[in-house]
């Protein structure tokens, strides 16, 4: 119920970029209980590709939706022993 208030809220915030479109994206993605988890943390490139946009534009997107109006918190974990390499984000909603 909550991802359908946001459908509809008239936020600017929300209508630029790619922000509602991210959220009811993560939203898809959130019931991992009966699917592979790996399918429940997406990439980057996958949100982009699924929204037909950059991962730039995601990424401009996941800081509004987490930053502005603290809709989402991403963890964004490290792989072991390689400090400049990330796993997939985790999005909490």
């Amino acid at each position: 119920m909550f991802a359908v208030c946001v459908i509809r809220d008239s936020d600017p915030g929300l209508n630029k970029g790619k922000a509602k479109a991210l959220y009811s994206l993560l939203v898809a993605y959130s019931d991992v209980t009966t699917r592979n988890t790996e399918q429940g943390y997406p990439y980057r490139s996958a949100l982009a590709d699924a929204l037909d946009c950059t991962k730039d534009t995601v990424d401009n997107a996941t800081k509004y939706l987490e930053r502005e109006i603290g809709l989402i918190r991403v963890v964004r974990p490290k792989v072991d022993g390689k400090p400049d390499e990330n796993h997939a984000n985790a999005y909490q909603l």
